[in-house]
């Protein structure tokens, strides 16, 4: 029969606390990976500010390229899930004008798909 704490120490299964990954923002703080994805959305609202597309054709854009190539980072973040609501709330807030609905609208109408 197999020990199996001899085996774990063997095979490496066991990790040193050094080698642990530690989470590149703190709990009040959005990690760079966060904020270049919000970056992103900013430059998405400067780029439509500009253009003569129609409310339509912007709805088309941000649902379509802006807000999957924001949602693509958000598989290894290692953010908690408030600073990564607060943070893209913060973004909505900014591009609702833009996309001719009313920022001021509650969180659960932002919040639907």
């Amino acid at each position: 029969m197999i020990d199996v704490k001899v085996a774990k120490k063997t095979l490496g299964i066991y990790t040193r606390p050094d080698s642990i990954p530690k989470p590149v923002s703190s709990k009040d703080r959005a990690s760079p990976q966060l904020q270049s994805m919000v970056e992103k959305g900013s430059q998405w609202r400067r780029r439509v500010d500009g253009s003569k597309l129609s409310n339509r054709d912007r709805w088309y854009s941000f649902f379509k390229q802006t807000k999957l190539s924001m949602g693509y980072g958000l598989v290894p973040t290692m953010d908690s899930p408030d600073v990564v609501t607060n943070a893209f709330q913060a973004l909505y807030f900014m591009t609702l004008p833009a996309l001719g609905v009313n920022r001021y609208i509650t969180l659960g109408w932002r919040m639907l798909p």
